[in-house]
């Protein structure tokens, strides 16, 4: 497997503190990168969940250079193309990062990725 054109770029955030301690999302983040090189490809997929209701589902993988600074808890802003287009304006909460070897040396690593609203 080899890594795809890394043709899109996002700003990558990571927390630096802890919660308010109530629960809610009041962590302080720390951008780690501004503009990093990346290729996300969205499978959308749905799920019967039975008595006629059906649920949509979203795989989001992300793909990174193998000397990305990217770690499971950080978040990306959007992801945008070339143009700085929008490409995906939600963020992104990165939950597995998965090193790729390929066969020639070299690398890359991979991450599944969330929706966070």
């Amino acid at each position: 497997m080899s890594c795809p054109n890394l043709i899109y770029r996002t700003r990558v955030h990571r927390p630096i503190g802890v919660g308010d301690g109530y629960g809610g999302d009041s962590t302080p983040l720390e951008i780690i990168d501004p503009s990093m090189k990346c290729y996300v490809t969205i499978r959308s997929t749905r799920d019967l969940l039975g008595a006629g209701k059906d649920a949509a589902a979203d795989e989001i993988t992300g793909y990174f250079a193998f000397d990305a600074d990217i770690k499971r808890g950080d978040r990306m802003e959007y992801v945008q193309d070339q143009r700085e287009r929008d490409i995906i304006d939600t963020p992104l909460s990165v939950d597995v990062v998965t090193l790729k070897m390929g066969l020639r040396g070299g690398g890359f690593k991979t991450a599944k990725l969330r929706r966070v609203s």
